[in-house]
């Protein structure tokens, strides 16, 4: 009886396995879905000579398919940009550069205080937090992060990299 039903488990695993297979390698290895060939491309962020660490670029197609291409610089300023934070590289094109990055924040309280707080004084906290936050100096400049930025990059063929300094090139 035993012999039968692992016959019976073996075959049907047979069975499925190549069918499995077949599903799940789909996700092996993923290429880039779209139509347009991905070329390197490295921003680098500096504030007077110095790297910029945490700053979000993102790169605006100016023609063509608009895209989700972008970058967070490292504490070299680098930021390696990738479609959809998934596929290193950015198709051929002329892109618009916007640079941002959150100012520093520590809240007043912790977490776990946070979560001990009641409902109202959990929206007067909040309301406190918000205006602390409006209070603070940007890091990157708001004009860098919006349709305003003076930055842009031709990316080519082959490998691109270009630099920012968000202080001197803008004087």
């Amino acid at each position: 009886m035993m012999d039968k039903t692992r016959r019976v488990m073996v075959r049907n695993a047979c069975i499925a396995l190549p069918f499995f297979l077949l599903l799940f390698s789909g996700g092996c290895g993923k290429s880039y879905p779209g139509k347009e060939k991905l070329y390197p491309t490295t921003i680098t962020v500096l504030e007077s000579g110095t790297p910029v660490d945490g700053a979000v670029v993102i790169l605006m197609r100016q023609a063509g398919e608009k895209l989700n291409t972008s970058g967070l610089t490292d504490a070299t300023g680098k930021a390696n940009i990738a479609v959809d934070a998934e596929w290193p590289g950015a198709p051929e094109g002329k892109y618009q550069v916007r640079i941002s990055k959150d100012p520093p924040f520590t809240p007043d309280l912790t977490p776990e205080e946070v979560a001990k707080l009641g409902p109202n004084e959990y929206s007067a906290y909040e309301a406190k937090m918000i205006a602390k936050r409006k209070q603070l100096k940007p890091v990157v400049p708001p004009e860098l992060s919006s349709d305003s930025s003076p930055f842009f990059i031709d990316v080519t063929s082959g490998k691109n990299e270009k630099t920012f300094d968000i202080v001197t090139d803008l004087e």
